[in-house]
């Protein structure tokens, strides 16, 4: 009569109660493995929408040497022309206004670039440093076209989307476990 007393539980089928278990902790593997994919892509994504920043900026300082060339230039003949009688000081002073705006409008683009080359590079894990870009004309860039699928069938290719029924799969082996 040592038993007495004590009531013993013994689950119906301790094994498919077992093998949940094993199919839930799968299904929370396989999730963070989806959440690792889309810190990734996250990443990757972020770096190249900072390089093609970068890349933008490279053009503006070429428009920028550009433009303050050529208004030097107009503002070297309205000089002359004022120097011999044939214009007003107004049209000198405008050029010279509008060489000095472009000049501190590169010092404002040279800026941001130090600021996407730092991004880069801390998204990357590095030190600061020089990021080294394509020479290649910006405009001129071929990306080669994408052949995705249906919007449906695009949302199966998000991590973000296969982590949530990854984890959904495991919330309701759980429960079954439970």
């Amino acid at each position: 009569d040592y038993l007495t007393g004590f009531n013993f539980y013994l689950p119906v089928d301790i094994w498919r109660e077992l093998r949940n278990a094993r199919d839930a902790a799968r299904q929370r593997y396989l999730a963070a493995v989806e959440r690792r994919n889309d810190f990734v892509t996250r990443m990757v994504a972020d770096i190249a929408d900072s390089y093609y920043t970068l890349m933008s900026l490279d053009k503006r300082i070429q428009t920028l040497d550009r433009n303050i060339e050529l208004q030097q230039s107009s503002y070297e003949i309205a000089k002359a022309r004022f120097e011999a009688g044939r214009g007003n000081e107004l049209a000198v002073q405008r050029f010279l206004a509008e060489v000095r705006r472009n000049q501190s409008e590169k010092l404002v683009v040279r800026q941001d670039i130090i600021e996407a080359e730092n991004r880069i590079n801390l998204l990357a894990g590095r030190l600061p440093q020089p990021v080294a870009r394509s020479t290649t004309d910006f405009f001129e860039v071929t990306l080669r076209a994408l052949s995705a699928g249906v919007p449906a069938q695009l949302l199966l290719n998000r991590p973000d989307i296969r982590q949530a029924e990854r984890e959904l799969e495991a919330a309701g082996l759980e429960v079954k476990v439970a």
